[in-house]
């Protein structure tokens, strides 16, 4: 299971050097840029789902500090490309907030291609990659792991990068990449404590993917469907499942999709399915931009 930390190293396509190597004595594999951020605590604002924040917030889904966010739905939907969306959403409009972005199923050098890609909404360029190191490096941290990863090697670089750059959005892609957890229900519920117990003592918020069970082609889950213990829905503070418009994907399966119909139709679904502090549940339509990866609310 690697654990190296996030060197100054070519990032494949980019031909660029990367974040650097995070301070000496950071837990291996936490890694950033070398400017430290300072510490905020629980400052971060809420944050509307896709949305900037506003003063008087009105009915909708928010980010708020001390919670946790269950995110779901089935393969290919769409979760990982739109958690970097948020990612790149809470750098860009809150400036005094870090990411902290732990992908076991993708290297740090890709998902800073993408997240240049989309920032950009064109092809990543080296040109392009060194600016958006430039702009947000200092406050984006990288858990350099690909396959598996240990709940303590997890909580000790979710703890340092809290309180050595600032870091007040976690995002662990995902739950079934933590290590002894697959098929061992009681130690979820354990590890959705630790989360908790996180979150509750530094004032983060923390975004969790969990995959769903396998349901037929076409069919929106919802939090029933998370895959494991019934402990990892009961402990989320929201849970958010994100999928493809499954009529316009059958329309184009069968070649019936119009033109206008592509235009009109929404592309992707984010459907909050629990919120415990406000109770406001409901969708959000999203016009979706592959080649940039860039989303749109519809109407």
């Amino acid at each position: 299971m690697p654990a190296g930390r996030l060197h100054r190293r070519r990032c494949g396509a980019l031909d660029r050097p990367g974040p650097a190597t995070a301070d000496p004595q950071a837990p291996p594999g936490a890694g950033t840029a070398p400017a430290p951020h300072e510490r905020t605590g629980a400052q971060a604002r809420a944050l509307h789902a896709g949305l900037p924040a506003r003063r008087l917030a009105p009915p909708g889904f928010y980010f708020r500090p001390h919670e946790l966010t269950v995110w779901t739905g089935a393969y290919g939907q769409g979760k990982s490309t739109f958690l970097n969306f948020v990612a790149l959403n809470l750098l860009s409009q809150l400036s005094h907030t870090g990411v902290f972005m732990a992908s076991m199923e993708m290297r740090a050098e890709s998902t800073l291609r993408r997240l240049t890609t989309t920032y950009f909404q064109e092809p990543a360029t080296p040109s392009n990659a060194m600016t958006f190191l430039e702009k947000f490096g200092t406050r984006l941290v990288f858990a350099d792991v690909v396959g598996y990863i240990s709940q303590d090697l997890l909580l000790e670089m979710m703890m340092f990068s809290f309180q050595r750059h600032g870091v007040q959005h976690f995002i662990v892609d995902s739950l079934m990449r933590v290590d002894g957890l697959e098929e061992e229900f009681a130690e979820q519920g354990r590890f959705m404590n630790r989360l908790q117990e996180f979150a509750k003592e530094t004032g983060a918020h923390i975004h969790l993917v969990a995959h769903p069970r396998k349901s037929p082609s076409g069919q929106r889950q919802d939090r029933l469907e998370i895959k494991g213990s019934s402990l990892i829905a009961n402990n989320a503070d929201n849970i958010v499942a994100i999928s493809r418009n499954p009529e316009k994907d059958a329309l184009r399966r069968d070649n019936k999709l119009t033109p206008l119909q592509d235009a009109s139709l929404h592309d992707t679904e984010i459907r909050v399915e629990k919120q415990r502090e406000n109770g406001w549940l409901g969708m959000v339509p999203l016009k979706f931009f592959p080649r940039s990866s860039w989303y749109e609310k519809v109407g």
